[in-house]
């Protein structure tokens, strides 16, 4: 967290939201990419002995306790790279649906299909191990941002 004792979280992070910058470099080969989070206004400060419980969020990146409206932290957002992350994989979202109901009962109530992750080979672990790890239901199980 870097010293900060209230850490932010952004409440809506998805891919609509990421930035690519690409930088060639002139004369070499060398490139630099840049990522950059953008659209912070559901963003906050959480203040650690008071969690917070506002639903907010686009549904399809919706972490399971903010559905539930129970109290949260920053490891909501560890969920919505979860899930960028496997729709950069798949093509897909991990839980899907026409309406923020479907989309909200599915992914509280199933499981995603890793199983198109073996088109990475002896990499195809790595994805996987990443993404079950963001997609962990129970927040208090989720690896933190740091």
């Amino acid at each position: 967290m870097h010293g900060l004792e209230r850490p932010i979280v952004h409440r809506d992070l998805k891919l609509e939201n990421i930035m690519i910058q690409y930088i060639q470099n002139e004369g070499s080969n060398d490139a630099e990419i840049i990522l950059k989070v953008t659209d912070f206004g559901f963003a906050c400060e959480i203040d650690p002995k008071k969690p917070e419980n506002l639903s907010l969020g686009s549904p399809m990146y919706t972490a399971p306790e903010v559905i539930q409206g129970l109290s949260y932290d920053a490891r909501c957002d560890v969920w919505s790279l979860g899930v960028m992350a496997y729709m950069l994989l798949t093509n897909k979202p991990p839980f899907s649906g026409s309406k923020k109901e479907e989309i909200y009962d599915r992914t509280l109530n199933n499981k995603p299909d890793y199983s198109s992750f073996s088109r990475f080979h002896d990499k195809g672990h790595l994805c996987t191990d990443f993404v079950q790890s963001c997609l962990i239901k129970n927040f208090h199980n989720r690896p933190t941002i740091a």
